[in-house]
């Protein structure tokens, strides 16, 4: 399927020349994986919109008209499997400079574009990923840290080291050394204590983007004591499992992660398997808007 896009609700090929989300990043985004042309985790999608309008001051949508575009985009789509619905909301046009305008006038633009994965997939395999250190490092802003905003050019300069280096996903330290997260996904580290089994992630009030995946799995009934801390390099070089996530993705496993030359660290993969499909089960018995 070629990829497809609806501005407020109407199919376009218009260029936003003086879209605001365009001249300064100024808005958010969420990206959503759909079956049978249904949204996967949509009540994980829905408060990410909600608190990235209220964060960054954007105002209001209407929840059952943006539902109404979504599902119209689904229906029009050439999909009938899995897809990916991305939504990008931008304050519109308007303002002087960086000013923005009062109202906002929002924009709401919609994609409909293929998986990464074989679409045939009803689960798709728990994969296993080489993973690198990037030296490109995540921003630090309190007032942003944990938004999808539309600012991502550290993303991309990371994305594009892991291209590079023929890795398939990087690991990004802020300038503090703290963990923040992959290119493109959260990060948990498995370790096995007295207690149970502990999963360990990046506290995100600083850098990183808070993921509707790894929001909903911290709910699911997995046996996990889950723990939000400050986690350093020498953490990782001694976790038993790590795996990375995010909400088209799902939970892929980490197998091998390369800090230097000479310095690999392999991890093992079974903690992983249990909480990869977990997460395909919850996510495919809750499709739908509601």
């Amino acid at each position: 399927m070629n990829q497809q896009a609806w501005l407020n609700g109407e199919p376009t090929e218009q260029l936003l020349a003086y879209d605001r989300g365009l001249a300064y990043g100024d808005g958010f985004f969420t990206t959503i994986l759909c079956y049978q042309k249904k949204p996967l985790n949509w009540l994980g999608h829905w408060q990410r919109i909600q608190e990235s309008l209220q964060t960054l001051r954007l105002g209001e949508i209407d929840k059952n008209q943006l539902i109404n575009e979504l599902q119209t985009a689904l229906y029009e789509s050439a999909s009938d499997g899995f897809c990916i619905l991305k939504l990008i909301v931008t304050r519109g046009t308007g303002g002087r400079g960086y000013a923005p305008p009062k109202p906002s006038n929002l924009h709401r633009l919609i994609y409909v574009m293929p998986t990464p994965f074989q679409p045939t997939d009803v689960a798709p395999s728990l994969v296993e990923l080489s993973a690198m250190i990037c030296q490109t490092a995540a921003s630090i802003n309190p007032s942003m840290a944990g938004l999808k905003h539309l600012n991502r050019l550290e993303n991309v300069l990371a994305r594009n080291e892991v291209v590079d280096n023929e890795f398939d996903e990087g690991l990004m330290f802020n300038e503090f050394g703290h963990l923040v997260g992959g290119t493109q996904s959260n990060i948990v580290l498995i370790n096995q204590t007295s207690h149970g089994r502990q999963a360990l992630t990046p506290k995100l009030d600083l850098s990183g983007v808070k993921g509707t995946c790894l929001s909903a799995l911290k709910n699911l009934s997995l046996d996990l004591n889950w723990q939000e801390k400050t986690i350093s390099l020498s953490e990782l070089r001694t976790a038993e499992a790590v795996f990375v996530c995010n909400a088209v993705r799902g939970v892929q496993a980490i197998k091998q992660l390369i800090i230097s030359d000479k310095v690999a660290i392999d991890y093992a993969i079974e903690p992983v398997q249990m909480i990869h499909q977990a997460w395909w089960l919850w996510n495919l018995n809750q499709p739908g808007f509601d």
